[in-house]
């Protein structure tokens, strides 16, 4: 029996040379449940900015009328609005570089406070780019979007099997 397979995170091909098998062609569960959510998270519109920050990644709660969804938007990320720079997770402080915590906590209080507004906002729509990342379209016309640097996830529905 031959086989050829070619694999990546998200398509498996195979192809066999058997009576048992006839040029078998898999595509595996990952690609079709990341292709499902791209789809639902991109079909989404004007939904309320419901989110909280945990350290430097936004949770955020999309209600809709059938379900609710956690997108989690991981470093690394920039907030604009009208091509100025308002925030980003690499502005976030880090613990480690303070010496009295009480200087952190306000520094950090005082970083999340950038973002606060986007809570009074509605978010237009979302787009997963060719790479993966997203941008999140917000009617005042701020975007958050992610950038890849490495092979983690810039965003990522949570529990999404159990919604």
């Amino acid at each position: 029996e031959k086989a050829s397979c070619f694999s990546s995170n998200f398509l498996e091909l195979k192809f066999f040379e058997s009576p048992h098998f006839a040029n078998t062609f898999s595509v595996s569960r990952n690609f079709i449940q990341t292709t499902v959510v791209k789809e639902k998270i991109e079909n989404l519109r004007n939904i309320k900015s419901d989110f909280f920050l945990a350290t430097n990644s936004f949770c955020f709660d999309l209600k809709t009328e059938k379900e609710v969804l956690v997108l989690w938007v991981n470093p690394v990320w920039r907030l604009y609005k009208n091509d100025i720079f308002i925030n980003s997770s690499f502005e976030c402080p880090v613990f480690q570089d303070y010496e009295n915590e009480i200087e952190y906590e306000d520094d950090f209080k005082n970083w999340c406070k950038k973002t606060d507004y986007l809570k009074t906002q509605n978010i237009l729509k979302f787009q997963i780019t060719e790479l993966d990342d997203i941008k999140i379209f917000f009617e005042d016309e701020s975007i958050l979007e992610t950038f890849k640097y490495d092979e983690d996830e810039t965003w990522y529905i949570q529990d999404y099997e159990n919604h």
